[in-house]
């Protein structure tokens, strides 16, 4: 399954490289921008070739982080491509933003090749807790790549369906735990047994009382507390 996906993504990434490929010199700012966006978009076909070797060596949440990345920066890519064969010019700026959205597909890929999962993993700690009553039972903490969450037209329904149950929590609150890739996340807490409506509103951009987590090079592990009612996400 990941090397399937991973085959698609490769493609996506050959078709801007060959796009950048024909841009002329007079498509940017100054030549300075050119050598780095080159740089920039040569780090994306690394990248996309080194998650196609490594693609069925890595977990399925592994592998979704990675590609997610790797799918976001890619779009922008295509989108400074196509802004610059209608004729705008490439800014620094642009470049700077590409060049950012890339550096952490450099970091998975490094450590994919040494054997590594893309990045560590953290011991996440969730509690539902109602000021009067403390501890709220019988909930669901649901998980999503912040990736998906930020750019839900990139991702097909599919996509957000397989990511939501392959990150969300298995045991329901509270407290409850699980082991997650220290990676940009955000996680919330709904009814139990929803997943098709979560991620439907998670696509729609619906969902706002999240907590997003990043704790990469940080502590192993992290407790986040949502308060009941109010922080109750329901469809």
């Amino acid at each position: 399954m990941n090397k399937a996906a991973a085959a698609v993504q490769m493609k996506s990434v050959a078709t801007v490289n060959r796009s950048a490929a024909r841009l002329p010199a007079t498509a940017f700012e100054r030549k300075e921008v050119l050598a780095d966006y080159r740089k920039a978009t040569a780090s994306l076909d690394r990248a996309a070739q080194s998650l196609t070797k490594k693609a069925d060596a890595l977990s399925r949440q592994d592998f979704i982080i990675a590609e997610a990345r790797l799918t976001v920066a890619s779009k922008r890519a295509e989108q400074i491509n196509a802004r610059a064969l209608a004729g705008a010019q490439i800014s620094n700026a642009e470049v700077v933003q590409l060049t950012a959205m890339t550096a952490p597909t450099e970091t998975y890929m490094a450590r994919i090749a040494m054997g590594e999962p893309p990045v560590p993993r953290q011991t996440v700690t969730v509690r539902l807790v109602h000021p009067m009553n403390g501890d709220v039972q019988g909930q669901k903490v649901y998980v999503l790549p912040a990736d998906y969450m930020d750019n839900p037209d990139l991702f097909p329904d599919e996509m957000f369906m397989v990511a939501i149950k392959e990150f969300s929590f298995g045991d329901e609150t509270s407290p409850t735990s699980r082991d997650l890739p220290a990676s940009e996340i955000n996680l919330w807490v709904g009814p139990r047994m929803m997943d098709v409506e979560m991620a439907a509103l998670a696509k729609q951009r619906k969902v706002t009382r999240y907590r997003p987590l990043n704790i990469v090079g940080a502590a192993t592990s992290v407790e986040l507390q949502f308060i009941a009612p109010d922080d109750i996400v329901r469809p």
